[in-house]
């Protein structure tokens, strides 16, 4: 009788764990009513009132949890977070905002890390330093032996606008956000 009772208790655990796993997981789908954010092979909707701050402590393994603050999770040395309270936030900012956004993958259910970052293959020959001042945008890293540069948007309420802007420019032959949805953890 012990055990069964034990068993019960384990088996009400488990059902409590996935049962608030899913709660989680539509919580954050619900938040995720941003702007579609295009990466290399997926598409990524940002969460309203979502923040990312990277934490100086030790890499841990993707985790979730709510709290009386909103839906929490941590992916690698990423605390992701949901404010219930905050609203959403300006698109026409005159203040450059620096920090990662959050986002949502439809398709897998997980969170994601947006960094700012556009990751672009150029048509050869093409300065990337003259398609960067054209866009009002930052070269982080150029590869002239690829053909390929890495863009740095200074306004992050823009960066769909700015995907879809080099995307479009002639110099450019593809172009995408920088998203970090996985990140290998050591076993």
């Amino acid at each position: 009788m012990v055990q069964l009772k034990r068993v019960i208790s384990i088996l009400g655990a488990m059902l409590l764990a996935a049962t608030g796993a899913a709660v989680q997981a539509n919580d954050l789908r619900a938040a995720a009513v941003g702007a579609e954010i295009r990466a290399e092979h997926e598409v990524y909707r940002l969460v309203r009132g979502g923040n990312v701050d990277l934490t100086d402590g030790v890499e841990q393994s993707a985790s979730t949890r709510q709290s009386s603050a909103g839906w929490q999770a941590r992916l690698g040395r990423f605390e992701l977070s949901i404010d219930p309270r905050a609203g959403t936030r300006s698109t026409s900012s005159a203040v450059p905002d620096t920090t990662y956004q959050l986002a949502f993958n439809p398709r897998t259910g997980n969170p994601a890390v947006v960094t700012g970052m556009i990751i672009t293959k150029l048509a050869p020959g093409t300065d990337a330093g003259q398609v960067a001042s054209s866009l009002g945008l930052t070269v982080a890293a150029e590869f002239d032996h690829l053909d390929a540069a890495v863009f740095q948007t200074h306004y992050a309420d823009n960066l769909a606008a700015q995907v879809d802007a080099l995307q479009s420019d002639y110099r450019v032959v593809n172009a995408y956000a920088e998203v970090i949805e996985h990140l290998p953890t050591a076993r």
